[in-house]
């Protein structure tokens, strides 16, 4: 994964070589991207990050930028069940996510074994397959274990 600051300079030739404009709103944005801790932030945590860069950022100019963004090839939209819709730049090879059902956390997940039984996979369905992806639903090691005051475990349907 790129540096935030070269990630965020190949957002911003992408976004200009769109044809648009870098208004301070959309560098907020494209800031939020780049400087995320959170390997596949939600919109709402990316327009948290850019309210603190440009506090003039509105909700539809995070939209419309992550827009522009899957528009343009440099991001992808991924929804998850009982986690909502997640943002990651666009990779060159799918890759498994592992989804914690208790805190929301996504990460990538590879290995060697994982790439190439997903290779057998793709092969075996003949021609045509242009895509494919693969969620793995888990508590992460962070949440396994943990209960409620009432010592009920709690998960992201539950207490």
């Amino acid at each position: 994964m790129a540096t935030g600051r070269r990630r965020y300079n190949e957002l911003v030739r992408t976004l200009m070589g769109g044809g648009y404009r870098l208004t301070p709103q959309r560098e907020a944005v494209l800031r939020a991207l780049a400087d995320t801790q959170q390997q596949h932030p939600s919109a709402h945590q990316l327009y948290e990050q850019a309210r603190r860069h440009c506090r003039s950022t509105s909700r539809a100019t995070v939209y419309n930028t992550l827009g522009v963004l899957k528009q343009l090839g440099e991001l992808e939209e991924l929804e998850f069940s009982g986690v909502g819709h997640r943002y990651a730049a666009r990779t060159s090879e799918p890759h498994a996510h592992l989804v914690c059902t208790r805190c929301g956390r996504i990460e990538d997940f590879d290995s060697d074994a994982l790439r190439a039984a997903l290779a057998t996979a793709v092969a075996g369905c003949g021609d045509g397959v242009t895509n494919y992806r693969l969620d793995f639903y888990r508590e992460c090691p962070g949440c396994q274990g943990q209960t409620t005051d009432q010592g009920e475990v709690i998960g992201l349907g539950g207490a």
